[in-house]
């Protein structure tokens, strides 16, 4: 249990540090940035902690609808610290 655990903690922060670094690269990021309704969401875009832990909740979400197990979404607490430093 503990071990598919980890193992789920590092498949959400490389896919989420993979897609956040492609969103740079394309620019996706800055454009949302830019185009922020409000000044709240441009400060959580701009900082890297929110962004992973975000990032990691929308991956750890649709691995717990495609799977069907609740305890993924515990994932995001634990995957954003290694999300932003591989980021």
């Amino acid at each position: 249990m503990i071990a598919d655990f980890l193992c789920w903690v590092i498949f959400v922060a490389l896919l989420a540090a993979f897609l956040l670094s492609l969103a740079v690269k394309w620019r996706i990021l800055e454009w949302m940035q830019v185009h922020a309704p409000c000044d709240l969401i441009n400060e959580m875009l701009n900082c890297k902690f929110c962004t992973s832990f975000w990032m990691g909740v929308v991956i750890s979400l649709i691995l717990c609808v495609a799977i069907g197990n609740w305890w993924l979404l515990a994932i995001p607490v634990c995957s954003t610290i290694l999300t932003r430093e591989l980021w």
